[in-house]
């Protein structure tokens, strides 16, 4: 069932056959598709069908890597000028389950005090691994969280005009912690829906086993993603250190952690992730952001 007033943007960077049909379950639940594609210096044979198959998309091509955050503002300004009155942001290997907008819609129907709220999320089951985030809460109808991440966040469109678009100077990797934790300044709250699943990919992820510990999840992130990771983890620290719950901090703070131990155990490319991960942690200390 198409839900009214949607605006998906989807994120693309040498995109592969399967956002064909990531994009297909999309026209099925939002009105429009806007494909930011920054992809350098072409424009791609796929792209070239979705356009052919699909009249509710547009494409945007930036010809050169821009950064999620760019990307996703060029998306959000379409969204205002036309006048939608809801924002999908997506990844381009993450897919809708089915009815997962009316789902979401739905159930934020049902949830006190809607004023107060900027956006509502899914939860997320790994492509990869088939993990499935907040197992916990799957009882729930709503609950409320700290931070999600851009892919499968809906988001109301009258939010940019009043706290502003995503931080560029992150470029991709915390852009999605930065604007929940902006939010959380303005007294604006995020729930997350547990009955919406969508279909999503981190990083390049395997279960391995270490100990007693069976099925620990390890991202394999590349070495310049650690770098973005780093880098912008210290922007987050500076920016929220006097507004942010210092336990928000801490939980990603311990998220790195575990992260980073992972990756001297089981990684691969150790000593250049490391290195990265050490140039980004200066590079946010001095400020240093956009594209690396």
């Amino acid at each position: 069932m198409k839900t009214d007033l949607i605006c998906a943007i989807v994120v693309t960077y040498y995109p592969q056959k399967e956002v064909i049909e990531n994009v297909a379950k999309l026209v099925e639940q939002a009105n429009k598709v806007i494909i930011v594609d920054n992809t350098p210096d072409q424009k791609l044979e796929i792209l070239q069908k979705i356009k052919e198959r699909f009249s509710e998309v547009e494409i945007v091509y930036n010809k050169d890597n821009l950064g999620i955050a760019k990307a996703l503002n060029q998306g959000v300004n379409y969204a205002i000028e036309n006048k939608f009155d809801w924002v999908l942001t997506m990844d381009q290997d993450s897919t809708l389950s089915e009815n997962m907008i009316q789902t979401m819609l739905q159930t934020y129907q049902t949830i006190p005090e809607k004023d107060k709220i900027w956006a509502i999320s899914p939860v997320f089951l790994d492509k990869k691994t088939q993990h499935l985030t907040k197992q916990n809460h799957l009882n729930e109808k709503f609950y409320k969280i700290i931070v999600t991440l851009t892919s499968g966040m809906l988001v109301k469109a009258s939010i940019f005009t009043k706290i502003g678009f995503f931080d560029e100077k992150y470029f991709i990797y915390h852009v999605d912690t930065e604007y929940c934790f902006r939010a959380r300044k303005f007294n604006y709250q995020i729930f997350e829906i547990p009955s919406a699943i969508l279909h999503h990919q981190e990083g390049d992820q395997t279960r391995n086993k270490l100990f007693w510990k069976e099925n620990l999840i390890v991202t394999n992130h590349s070495p310049i993603a650690r770098y973005y990771i780093s880098r912008n983890f210290i922007f987050l620290f500076k920016n929220y250190f006097y507004t942010e719950n210092i336990f928000s901090l801490l939980r990603i703070i311990r998220s790195d952690f575990i992260a980073m131990t992972k990756l001297l155990i089981f990684e691969n490319n150790k000593y250049q992730k490391i290195s990265k991960n050490i140039k980004g942690l200066i590079h946010g200390i001095i400020n240093r952001g956009g594209k690396y």
